[in-house]
């Protein structure tokens, strides 16, 4: 028999086996050597049968439980919006599962609001906030009284924690821990060929990638509109993005209307989608707002320079004019110069990539990660 049960509320829709679906796996793997086991909630079954399959290897209960997350429904379509059968439908999951601890990642407020009373109700040993999105809470907000009653409220970036204590919470339960990646990231010559001419893009043309799902705090409309401007300078420049469904999303449209037809290249939502950074000279983050970007630790474990903005935990990523260049996020024209900047400095990008690349190595080692996670956050003793 399990030593104990831990339940993620993930509060997700799984559409491809990406950098969260990894760590996840990952975690599940070392606590599955220490006897623990782990229940993953979703609000709908996850659609890669490899990210399944790993999870079956390792024992893991996939529960299927629509509790809700309004920025995840504004993407997809409206799930659970309704508060009393979101709760609801939370209760009955954790009287089925019995959890000793609850390791919350994503959902809505009102989830967040009710879970530490339904914790106490049904007797939870430890419930774990982590906070991967930026809050962008104001000084004293009332948000912090129910951010107290969590056991550990841990944030993915010095950015997100800094944000979290100004606002009142408790600075006895926050605490920083960075997720990383995991798996060797070695770049391929055979696979930039084979990408270039997948997307006709030629092989001495430089190329820019970006991954990013389609949301507006994304930013992926302003990067369309600065890329417009920077080819008009620079006509034979490509840009590669992946995570969007162009079939679906207005921004082809946008990049039409903008003139980018033969310079922006879509390659859709894909599993390891680090992969297709291959093919590019840089990697470009547009975001808004950010916690810590896994997708910008792919890019430095390849050795890419990057423009990105100064946003969120951006910042301890990317040091400006070390492995890369900051931009105002939501500023085109910031943007703009970031990149024009970038560009004109070729020279510099081998030196760039490798600086980044040692904070990657310093940082964002995923194995690091997860075994740190599982020690500090899992004990109930």
């Amino acid at each position: 028999m399990s030593e104990k049960t831990i339940l993620h509320l993930t509060a997700m829709i799984s559409s491809k086996y990406g950098g969260g679906e990894h760590y996840l796996v990952e975690l599940a793997k070392l606590c599955n050597k220490k006897d623990y086991h782990t229940v993953v909630q979703y609000e709908s079954p996850p659609k890669n049968p490899e990210y399944i399959a790993d999870l079956a290897k390792i024992g893991v209960e996939i529960a299927i439980c629509p509790i809700g997350n309004t920025e995840v429904a504004r993407v997809s379509r409206p799930i659970a919006s309704k508060p009393i059968k979101s709760i609801l439908n939370l209760i009955k999951l954790i009287r089925s599962v019995k959890p000793d601890i609850v390791h919350i990642s994503f959902a809505s407020m009102y989830i967040l609001f009710t879970l530490p009373i339904i914790s106490k109700m049904l007797g939870i040993k430890k419930i774990i906030y982590v906070v991967q999105c930026y809050p962008g809470l104001r000084q004293k907000s009332l948000v912090r009284l129910i951010y107290n009653q969590y056991d550990h409220i841990v944030a993915v970036s010095e950015s997100i924690a800094h944000n979290l204590i100004q606002a009142g919470i408790n600075p006895n339960i926050v605490s920083i821990h960075i997720i990383g990646i995991f798996g060797e990231r070695e770049k391929s010559n055979q696979l930039r060929l084979d990408l270039r001419k997948e997307f006709k893009i030629p092989y001495q043309a430089v190329a820019l990638g970006c991954i990013a799902f389609d949301r507006p705090v994304k930013g992926l409309d302003i990067l369309l509109k600065a890329f417009s401007k920077v080819i008009e300078k620079k006509s034979e420049v490509h840009l590669i993005i992946i995570g969007v469904d162009p079939k679906i999303s207005s921004l082809p449209k946008l990049a039409e209307k903008l003139g980018l037809i033969n310079n922006v290249h879509w390659a859709g939502i894909r599993d390891n989608a680090w992969q297709i950074l291959n093919a590019v000279d840089m990697y470009v983050q547009p975001s808004l707002s950010e916690g810590m970007p896994i997708a910008i630790m792919e890019a430095t474990a390849l050795k890419l320079p990057v423009v990105a903005t100064n946003a969120g935990g951006v910042p301890e990523i990317v040091k400006n004019g070390e492995n890369g260049y900051l931009a105002k996020p939501g500023c085109v024209e910031s943007l703009v110069d970031a990149l024009e900047r970038m560009l004109a400095e070729p020279s510099q990008w081998e030196i760039m990539g490798e600086l980044g690349y040692r904070r990657y190595q310093d940082l964002f080692i995923g194995e690091k990660s997860v075994k740190e996670f599982v020690e500090k956050y899992y004990s109930t003793e």
